[in-house]
């Protein structure tokens, strides 16, 4: 409700369904009269003789699903007409604002007919000549404009005029003979266009120029299939791109969201190729020019504890999404594509996956299923204090090397059934209030394989696991900061494994051995299947800070640890201090933010991966972001005799070369129309600049433009071919209301 002066020394109540007999003579006090309007004036008069009510000055009416404010309003109450005059403001629940001088409409039936009005309904501001409204709530305005622009009428940036316009409030906005104006210079004619007022549908087009594509225009219209009131809803995108250097392109989409079945997205893009080659090396095997993606994801929770997930894509070739669809190609350079269903308990989880390339040219490994059950912890008998939980998985598995892959593993696929559990108990002690505790721990892990990397069929593998896991935890308050540190210790002990040794089995994934050399020291709390005599000690340390309003926010938060293997007196080489690590986050500020992990191996003197990243600012506003990633990959068996090179994943590490990434990101608003953004992506260990690129931002009150660049320097591959330079430019105009957050659905980059 709209905040206008009130007055209680001159107000009066008026209902009109129950009135003083007809000629009443004038008030100034309060006319109460129930089943009516709640009405307020400086002054009123009546009824007449026609049952007219006469009110004047500040006046408020009430009714139902609106509020009217006016200067003079006169009342029906046999009618329910209504005739208000001179600075009027209509709210209507869920349908927005009108405002004009003057207004006649019956609040009984909803219909009425005004003069000159302005009308507001969410993002959007109509002027009309003429407005009438129907009693099934269309409105109709004649010779009117409609805009989001928030300026007043008169410095709009840009507005459609037409001869009708119809449009329900919250729904469907529909004008005939539309003429649209940009800066005051009209651009653009349709006798019937019409837009739903509560999804952002219609057309987007992006401009630009591109090294490898030409100039270009991708454009993409909108529209709805099945748009019921509520949440459910199925919308169509077509995609129409065009490429000076490439081709044709164009494509289909499908939106769905429906509350019980869930939501997803489904589409396929079809280009004509012109130079389908032009970014490969010339030793790659050469693409046919008629290519293309299909792309499927579904999410749905039917119940509270149940979800289904599925993600698939099928393209033509490996470099598809490299060449057209450069922020999936960054996100994920090979498909992940699986179908996974998962029920949740109170203490247990139960589902299955169908999972791996469905490509022919990318490696990867095949569950054709695998279904799982995991038990949480939970008490084994009531007050035992003995705690239990597991992991099972049984599937069947295939290994597939991709038809361009020239590696030594080329020549065979192993596939095998496997069923794997790992059980444990765990007897948690507590000492002085909690202060201290003991968790010792002992485990079994079991697998079975339907067939071995030596021939081999229906072998199984077991493993025991005893260990302890001892912690204290002291705090103590400095002024506004309070310090908790929790220093721990973790002993692991774990036997040679029993009937299938290491190099023995496949390696499809971390059930069979250690994906990284990580794995090795269990710091996410399961060590890999191999023997393991040692300890890993560490300290964690949280620095908190009393704010303003009494909560606390966390100031430093940081992990130390390390692994040290026992020696067997044999002057073995993996015995010792073998890693040293850390994971940590400092937020000194609400707007800063540092966070680093890193791992060490002090036996070889070898960073095997770091990671840090900064953030300052708002990335909306004014932010710098910085990230520095080292990555020195390791054979995971190092610790063990080497496993046969013929396994699935050993032979893959050998290739892994170091390498150390740095990137930055500036981003500046100098006021509230221009903001700019730059980013540098840089390879330190080759001394070689990945990409560079930024934006140039202007705002409006109602458009947004924005300036896109984007460079790739060339490079020498490692078979000694250059790919050529990669640059683009591309041009993005919005509406801020409607469409700003859609822009990322435009193909591209």
């Amino acid at each position: 409700m709209p905040n206008r002066p009130f007055w209680p020394k001159f107000a009066g109540l008026l209902a009109v369904a129950l009135l003083c007999a007809a000629g009443a003579p004038a008030q100034d006090k309060p006319l109460a009269v129930p089943n009516a309007p709640d009405i307020t004036a400086d002054r009123m008069e009546g009824p007449d003789a026609k049952g007219w009510y006469h009110l004047n000055g500040n006046v408020y009416l009430r009714y139902a699903d609106h509020d009217l404010h006016a200067d003079t309003v006169d009342v029906n109450k046999q009618s329910g007409d209504v005739r208000a005059r001179g600075h009027i403001d209509l709210f209507r629940k869920d349908q927005g604002h009108w405002s004009g001088d003057e207004l006649n409409y019956n609040y009984i039936t909803k219909e009425g007919l005004t003069s000159a009005s302005e009308v507001q309904t969410g993002h959007f501001t109509l002027l009309a000549d003429e407005t009438r409204r129907d009693t099934n709530g269309m409105i109709h305005l004649r010779q009117a404009q409609v805009t989001t622009c928030t300026n007043a009428p008169g410095h709009w940036h840009y507005w459609l005029t037409g001869d009708r316009i119809d449009f329900r409030p919250e729904e469907r906005l529909t004008i005939h003979n539309a003429t649209a104006y940009f800066m005051g210079v009209p651009v653009f004619y349709a006798p019937y266009a019409t837009r739903d007022l509560d999804h952002p549908f219609g057309p987007r087009i992006v401009p630009g120029y591109g090294s490898g594509w030409g100039a270009y225009v991708l454009s993409t219209y909108t529209y709805p299939i099945y748009t019921p009131p509520g949440s459910d809803e199925l919308i169509g995108n077509v995609l129409l791109d065009y490429r000076t250097s490439r081709g044709l392109a164009y494509g289909h989409e499908l939106d769905w969201s429906q509350e019980l079945l869930g939501s997803g997205h489904f589409g396929f893009y079809l280009i004509h190729d012109a130079k389908p080659n032009s970014m490969l090396s010339d030793t790659t095997n050469h693409l046919d020019g008629s290519r293309y993606r299909l792309y499927f994801e579904h999410e749905a929770n039917p119940t509270p504890n149940d979800q289904v997930l599925l993600h698939a894509d099928y393209l033509s070739d490996e470099m598809v999404t490299h060449d057209f669809f450069r922020s999936v190609y960054r996100d994920e350079s090979q498909p992940d594509n699986f179908a996974a269903y998962t029920h949740r308990g109170i203490n247990y989880a139960i589902g299955g996956e169908v999972s791996g390339p469905v490509n022919s040219f990318y490696d990867g490994v095949g569950h054709l299923p695998e279904g799982f059950l995991t038990v949480m912890p939970q008490e084994l008998f009531a007050d035992s204090g003995l705690y239990y939980e597991s992991d099972t998985r049984v599937g069947f598995l295939a290994q597939q090397w991709g038809a361009n892959d020239t590696g030594t593993n080329n020549f065979f696929e192993p596939d095998t059934a496997r069923a794997y559990t790992y059980q444990k108990l765990t007897y948690p002690l507590h000492f002085w209030d909690n202060i201290v505790s003991v968790v010792p721990r002992a485990a079994y892990r079991y697998t079975f394989y339907q067939r071995l990397a030596d021939g081999r069929t229906n072998e199984t593998r077991s493993a025991l696991e005893f260990g302890t896991e001892a912690s204290f935890k002291a705090s103590g308050d400095y002024g506004d900061y309070r310090h908790i540190v929790e220093p721990y210790l973790d002993y692991c002990f774990i036997p040679a494994l029993s009937n299938v040794k290491a190099n023995q089995s496949y390696f499809f994934d971390s059930v069979d051995g250690p994906r990284d050399w990580s794995d090795l020291f269990g710091i996410n709390g399961l060590y890999a299947p191999r023997a393991w005599n040692g300890v890993r000690p560490g300290v964690r340390n949280d620095v908190q800070v009393r704010e303003a309003d009494g909560t606390r926010r966390t100031v430093f938060d940081w992990d130390m640890f390390m692994a040290y293997r026992f020696g067997t007196g044999n002057g073995d080489s993996t015995n010792g201090l073998r890693m040293v690590g850390w994971d940590a986050t400092f937020r000194p500020y609400k707007n800063v933010t540092i966070q680093t992990t890193g791992l060490f191996d002090p036996k070889e003197h070898r960073m095997d991966i770091a990671d840090t990243s900064m953030t300052l600012g708002n990335p909306k506003h004014d932010a710098v972001t910085f990230d520095w990633y080292h990555s020195d990959p390791t054979d995971p068996s190092s610790l063990h005799q080497p496993a046969d090179p013929r396994l699935v994943g050993i032979y893959g590490y050998t290739n892994l070369p170091s390498i150390t990434l740095a990137s930055i990101s500036v981003t500046h608003r100098f006021n509230d129309l221009w903001a700019a953004n730059g980013f540098v992506r840089y390879d330190v260990t080759t001394r070689d600049l990945q990409e560079i690129g930024g934006y140039l931002e202007y705002d409006l009150d109602c458009i947004s433009f924005r300036l896109d660049a984007g460079f790739i320097p060339p490079i020498t591959r490692t078979d000694g071919t250059r790919r050529p330079v990669d640059y683009r430019f591309a041009l993005f105009m919005a509406i801020r209301a409607l469409q700003a957050d859609n822009i990322q659905k435009m193909q591209g980059w």
